[in-house]
C-alpha cells in the first residue's frame, strides 16, 4: 500500500485511476482493499 499512497500523494496517480489497484470480487488482483483505498483518498470506494 506503501506505493499507491505515494502515487496519490504525488499526483501520479488520481482517486479514478487508483480504483484500478483495489480488490474486488470482479477484480480479484488488486493490490489494495476498499478501506485502504479509503485511507489513502478519503473517499469511499464504491463498486459500479
Amino acid at each position: 500500500m506503501e506505493f499507491w499512497i505515494l502515487a496519490f500523494e504525488q499526483n501520479w496517480i488520481d482517486a479514478e485511476q487508483l480504483k484500478g489497484a483495489v480488490k474486488t470480487e470482479k477484480f480479484p488482483f488488486g493490490e489494495i482493499t476498499p478501506d485502504e483505498y479509503y485511507k489513502i483518498t478519503k473517499i469511499y470506494f464504491e463498486v459500479e
